[in-house]
């Protein structure tokens, strides 16, 4: 197997100690090391004309691969263009780790927002293409405060009471809301009243293959759970205690929980109570519901019949 010496004399001993598996055909002949593939041939510098050499990793005694370019000259010239050439393959680099970042990122919402069970009509739900009145423009505040204090209000377990007239907004705040939470990664849970009791409802149904406790867990668990028309849902016994079972759960272990509604708290235990019975199960809940949130109201004109 032929050897190539290199030009460039450099000590085998210092080199060997400082680069570890990393030799030239010169620094691997004189420690015996051999290769299995002759090295690429030498080139010239560009700017001052000295002779470099390839340098090879060995492995357990033999260089199994030769490095692309070979070593870096030290002229002025050559250091200053290799400076740049360093700069820019830095800038590259950061820039394939930043988009990178964002394909996880985006995977990442596209996985809560799965999680979420929302409507698809609400995942193009932003601050920004809220549409603001006179009339709106205070709740709206309020809600992207809430947003970005969530960290402090999580810890607290604090929620929202949104309450307001048919169309004025309240749901589009809320999923506003949710989407900006899950794109920071929280877990979130979106759904109408109505849907919420529908999905428990169906651990009773043998041929689901779950059972309540299984249907429920996921209410009871999310980092926030936002329950969407509250009041709207047909009131019996069994509705008023699972809703009571939901937020009662959230309120005693400071989960927060945020509720939208067009029914004021009078009206609200109203319609949370079934016919024939007390109001205590719906006081109770309302009572919970006031004690861990920040209430917004949002009255106006039917902002979907104006579109």
């Amino acid at each position: 197997m032929k050897m190539l010496n290199s030009s460039l004399s450099q000590d085998s001993d210092t080199v060997h100690s400082e680069k570890k598996y990393i030799f030239t055909a010169a620094e691997a002949e004189a420690s015996g090391i051999k290769w299995t593939d002759d090295p690429p041939a030498p080139e010239k510098c560009k700017y001052c004309g000295a002779t470099l050499v390839y340098e090879g990793y060995a492995i357990f005694g033999t260089i199994l691969r030769w490095k692309d370019m070979p070593v870096r000259c030290n002229c002025a010239d050559a250091i200053s263009f290799w400076k740049k050439w360093d700069e820019r393959k830095a800038q590259e680099a950061a820039e394939k780790a930043a988009i990178e970042a964002e394909k996880q990122r985006q995977a990442l919402f596209e996985s809560r927002l799965k999680y979420s069970r929302m409507s698809r009509r609400l995942y193009g739900s932003t601050f920004e293409n809220f549409t603001e009145t006179e009339h709106n423009k205070v709740a709206k505040t309020a809600a992207i405060s809430y947003c970005r204090g969530f960290n402090e209000h999580q810890k607290n377990g604090v929620g929202l009471f949104i309450a307001g007239t048919c169309g004025a907004g309240k749901t589009h705040l809320a999923s506003a809301i949710a989407i900006e939470l899950m794109r920071e990664g929280h877990r979130v849970i979106m759904e109408p009243s109505v849907d919420i009791l529908a999905t428990v409802k169906r651990g009773y149904d043998c041929r689901s293959g779950t059972t309540e406790a299984d249907e429920i867990q996921p209410y009871l668990q999310a980092e926030l759970l936002i329950i969407d028309d509250l009041g709207k849902e047909q009131c019996t016994p069994w509705s008023a205690s699972t809703l009571y079972r939901i937020i009662n759960y959230r309120y005693s272990n400071m989960l927060p929980t945020i509720v939208t509604t067009n029914y004021d708290d009078t009206k609200l235990i109203h319609r949370l109570t079934p016919s024939g019975d007390d109001k205590s199960t719906a006081q109770a809940i309302m009572s919970r519901l006031y004690e861990s949130s920040l209430g917004i109201s949002l009255y106006g004109r039917d902002m979907r019949q104006s579109q």
